[in-house]
């Protein structure tokens, strides 16, 4: 639901630093993962598996 994706990314803010560089690494708008940690909006599925692969580091290592 928006309450688990909204922590979901609020936690990711959290581990870059801020906004700017989350919304970088994901190109998205600061804007909009604003609107997703409050919960006016839900973020795509897209961005919440690229949130997912960004936390385990490890998996993405096995990829490449």
């Amino acid at each position: 639901g928006i309450s688990s994706s909204s922590s979901t990314i609020s936690s990711a803010v959290e581990y870059f630093e801020g906004y700017g560089t989350l919304a970088v690494i994901l190109n998205v708008s600061v804007a909009d993962l604003r609107r997703w940690v409050e919960g006016k909006s839900y973020p795509p599925a897209e961005v919440l598996r690229r949130i997912d692969n960004l936390r385990r580091p490890e998996r993405l290592r096995s990829v490449v």
